[in-house]
C-alpha cells in the first residue's frame, strides 16, 4: 500500500506543468535622471549607493542615450523600439490629449499655451503587449503625469496603477514601491511569468526631498542630488523585497532613464527643449537572472534598443547581455538619434534632431538651414560649434538624418533671423 502511494505521488509530480523557464522582468525608469549625477556613474556626490550594488550583478551601459529629452517621447521608444518621428509621440500643437483635462498644471492658461500631445497610435506594438501576447501577466506602476493612462502608454498592461496623479508634481517614490510590493504579493503563487514596469518621478522638478534626504546645501543642483538619493532608498527597498521572496534570481531587472536636465549648462536649466548630452545621457543597467560579473559596457545604445535587449533576454535568459544588446543596436550602426519638439509656442519651440557617431555630434532642424558639430571627446561640454571648419562631416551626418524618415504632415516652422539670435543666446551654436 505504501509503494502504491509513493507510485501515485510520482503520477501526481510528474504530471505537474514544468516551471516556466522565462524570467519574470522588472523595468525601472528613473524620471529625469542624468547618469553623471550617479555613483556607478563616477559621481563623487554619493547618491546612489543602492544601485552602486545593484551594478554588482549587473552590466552598466556606459555610452546610453535617450531618444528625446522628455518623457513622453522617450518612454514611447521604451516601448515600442522606435524613435520619435516613427512613432509620433511628441507635442502637438493640434494633438487631442491635453495635459490640463488629465491633472492640475502650476500656472495660469496665460503663463504658457496647454500642453497638447500627439499620442501613440494603434498600429504599434508595446512591450507589454508583446509580453503579455506571451502569457505574462503586465503591471505598470507610474509617477509621473505623462505616463497617466490618460496618454496610452498604460497599452498592454493587465494591472495600471496610476493613482495619486492629481499635479504635475506627481507622486511619491515611495507610493510607487509599496504599490509595486502589494501588487506582487497579491500575485503570489501565480505560474505565469511576470512584467512589471515602475517609473520613478522624484528627480524632476520641484526638487524636493523628504527631510531625512536633505543636506544644507540647498542649492538646486543639492536639491536635485537629494531627490536621487531618496529614489536610491527605494530601488534598494524593492531589490531587497525581490530577493527576499526569491524572486530576483528568477528575474531579469533593467535599470533606465528616460532622459536626464540641464543643471546650468549654456546657462540653462530643465529639459525638453533642445539636446544636450545632459539630457541625453541616460543610465542603463541591466542584470540577467541569478546576476552576472559586474562589468561596463561602451556600447552606444539608445532607449529605442531596449526593446529588442529585453525580448532577446526573455528568449534566451542565459545569453551574454552585451552580445545581446549588440545584436540590438546592429540597425543603428553604432549611432545615436535622437529629436524633440518643443512645446508649440514656446520662445525657442523649434524642432531639433540628432545623430552622434563617435566622436561626432550634429544637432539640426529640418525646419531652418543650421547645424551644430561638436567633437565630444576634444569638446564635452558641447561648447565650440566645428560645422563650419568640418563642412564634410556635417554633410555626411546630414545624410544619415536624413535617411531617417521624417513625420508625415509634421509642421514647418517659419524661423526667422531674429529667433536665431535668440537660439544663440540660449547657447546654441557657441
Amino acid at each position: 500500500m505504501k509503494r502504491a502511494g509513493i507510485a501515485l505521488l510520482w503520477l501526481f509530480v510528474g504530471c505537474q506543468p514544468a516551471a516556466d523557464p522565462r524570467p519574470n522582468v522588472v523595468l525601472v525608469t528613473l524620471d529625469t535622471t542624468r547618469a553623471d549625477h550617479l555613483d556607478v556613474y563616477g559621481y563623487p556626490g554619493e547618491t546612489s549607493p543602492g544601485l552602486s550594488a545593484f551594478a554588482e550583478e549587473a552590466v552598466t551601459f556606459t555610452a546610453a542615450r535617450s531618444t528625446s529629452s522628455w518623457t513622453l517621447p522617450a518612454h514611447a521608444s521604451l516601448f515600442t523600439g522606435l524613435l520619435s518621428h516613427e512613432h509620433g509621440v511628441r507635442y502637438d500643437a493640434a494633438g487631442s490629449l491635453v495635459l490640463e483635462d488629465a491633472i492640475a498644471v502650476a500656472g495660469s492658461a496665460d503663463d504658457h499655451p496647454p500642453y497638447r500631445v500627439r499620442g501613440l497610435g494603434p498600429g504599434f506594438e508595446t512591450l507589454a503587449e508583446n509580453l503579455r501576447g506571451r502569457g505574462y501577466d503586465t503591471a505598470g506602476v507610474v509617477a509621473g503625469p505623462w505616463l497617466m493612462a490618460h496618454f496610452g502608454l498604460d497599452r498592454g498592461f493587465d494591472f495600471y496603477d496610476d493613482a495619486e496623479i492629481s499635479s504635475d508634481v506627481g507622486r511619491r517614490a515611495g507610493r510607487v514601491t509599496t504599490a509595486a510590493l502589494e501588487w506582487l504579493a497579491e500575485r503570489r503563487g501565480d505560474p505565469r511569468p511576470f512584467f512589471l514596469f515602475l517609473n520613478y518621478f522624484d528627480p524632476h522638478t520641484p526638487y524636493h526631498a523628504p527631510p531625512r534626504f536633505r543636506g544644507s546645501d540647498r542649492s538646486p543642483v543639492a536639491a536635485y542630488d537629494e531627490e536621487i538619493r531618496f529614489v536610491d532608498h527605494q530601488l534598494r527597498r524593492l531589490f531587497e523585497a525581490l530577493a527576499a521572496d526569491g524572486l530576483l534570481e528568477a528575474t531579469l531587472v533593467v535599470v533606465t532613464a528616460d532622459h536626464g536636465e540641464l543643471l546650468g549648462e549654456h546657462g540653462r536649466f530643465g529639459h525638453g527643449a533642445s539636446l544636450e548630452e545632459p539630457l541625453l545621457r541616460v543610465p542603463l543597467l541591466v542584470r540577467p537572472p541569478g546576476g552576472t560579473a559586474a562589468r561596463q559596457s561602451g556600447l552606444s545604445i539608445q532607449l529605442s534598443d531596449v526593446y529588442a535587449l529585453i525580448l532577446g533576454l526573455v528568449d534566451a535568459p542565459d545569453a551574454d547581455v552585451v552580445a545581446t544588446a549588440r545584436e540590438a543596436t546592429a540597425a543603428g550602426g553604432g549611432r545615436s538619434f535622437a529629436e524633440v519638439w518643443p512645446i508649440p509656442g514656446a520662445p525657442d519651440s523649434v524642432r531639433w534632431r540628432t545623430v552622434i557617431e563617435e566622436p561626432f555630434k550634429l544637432v539640426a532642424s529640418p525646419e531652418i538651414d543650421y547645424a551644430m558639430l561638436f567633437d565630444l571627446e576634444a569638446d564635452p561640454g558641447e561648447e565650440r560649434n566645428l560645422a563650419e571648419q568640418h563642412p564634410e562631416v556635417v554633410a555626411r551626418l546630414r545624410a544619415l538624418l536624413a535617411a531617417r524618415a521624417t513625420a508625415p504632415g509634421a509642421p514647418a516652422l517659419e524661423v526667422e533671423g531674429e529667433i536665431l539670435e535668440q537660439l544663440k543666446s540660449l547657447g546654441y551654436g557657441r
